[in-house]
C-alpha cells in the first residue's frame, strides 16, 4: 500500500526503492531531485526537464517535511 506524501507528489511503497519516498507513479526518488539541487545545482526547471516530471512534482520533493 502507498502512503501519499506531500499533497500526492510524493509517494513511499515497501515494493518500490525498498520504501523510500519517490515521485508519485514513477521509481525516481525524492533522493536524487534533491542530489540534483543541491550538489548539481539544477534548477527546479531544469531538473523537471531532465528528469521528465512536472515542475509542481519536483518542488514537492524539494519541500521541508
Amino acid at each position: 500500500m502507498d502512503t501519499m506524501l506531500s499533497i500526492n507528489l510524493v509517494a513511499s511503497n515497501p515494493k518500490v526503492r525498498g520504501g523510500r519516498p519517490c515521485i508519485a507513479g514513477t521509481g525516481l526518488r525524492v533522493t536524487d531531485i534533491v542530489m540534483a539541487a543541491m550538489i548539481y545545482l539544477q534548477s527546479p526547471d531544469k531538473i523537471a526537464t531532465n528528469y521528465g516530471v512536472s515542475l509542481a512534482q519536483v518542488h514537492a520533493a524539494l519541500s521541508p517535511r
